[in-house]
């Protein structure tokens, strides 16, 4: 574990090289000491977030085909110009074909080299955009509303309730519904649906309504804050 954090620190690092240090350091009062290490903190949390997000069948691998096919659908609307549409719409075409054989029951899985992957790259796509204007952080909060809500709150829970909070767990709430549900399918289901009927449409609204943005970020992640509380590692240390 300890140099695979070496290692998600020392990509983040090479990323931040590329990005002249990140889109904090264009904000006058923050000091530099503290907006390169944040990033650097934000692009490691990206990479393990999306590696908690692998636990069950199709749940990483639908999520990144929601949030690239959602990013690029709003990048048409909002900016039909923008370079970033072409690289979301292969990412799209890319990710979509994994989902034919990671949809439940899963026939390959990805493991720790494609949940890092896309969460790397996904952290990437949120820095070079945030820092073009083709796409707000506001809008990348709502289009990773569940996901973000679901790992962070998780992740504290743990903190608080399990005394070894870092080693290896089935405790998020989806996987605990999986096990109760005894169905992947119900639960990877019940999520896309989710993400297409309630955080879809709030993507959109924060681009055409960008003065609306922070308040469909609240109605973005409410719902899987609740949701996360209550079935997550409390449940699970019930």
């Amino acid at each position: 574990a300890s140099i695979k954090l070496v290692e998600k620190f020392f990509l983040s690092g090479w990323l931040l090289f590329w990005v002249d240090g990140g889109p904090l350091l264009s904000i006058d009062w923050i000091p530099v000491l503290v907006a390169i290490p944040v990033t650097a903190l934000f692009l490691v949390w990206m990479i393990n977030a999306y590696n908690f997000v692998d636990g069950i069948d199709g749940m990483a691998v639908s999520g990144a085909v929601f949030v690239s096919g959602a990013i690029a659908f709003v990048l048409l609307l909002s900016n039909g110009n923008s370079e970033f549409f072409l690289v979301f719409v292969l990412f799209l075409a890319s990710i979509s074909t994994f989902l034919f054989f990671n949809w439940p029951p899963a026939s390959i899985f990805m493991g720790d080299s494609g949940s890092a992957f896309l969460g790397y790259i996904f952290g990437s796509l949120i820095l070079f955009t945030v820092m073009s204007g083709d796409i707000s952080i506001w809008t990348w909060l709502i289009v990773f509303g569940y996901f973000f809500a679901d790992t962070t709150v998780t992740q504290l829970m743990r903190i608080i309730l399990v005394k070894k909070w870092y080693l290896p767990h089935r405790s998020h709430a989806y996987q605990n519904l999986a096990r109760i549900s005894g169905s992947h399918l119900k639960v990877t289901g019940a999520v896309v649906l989710y993400n297409v009927t309630w955080i879809l449409p709030l993507t959109i609204w924060s681009v055409m309504k960008p003065e609306m943005a922070l308040f469909a970020v609240v109605l973005a992640i409410a719902p899987s804050l609740v949701f996360a509380l209550k079935y997550g590692p409390l449940l699970s240390s019930s």
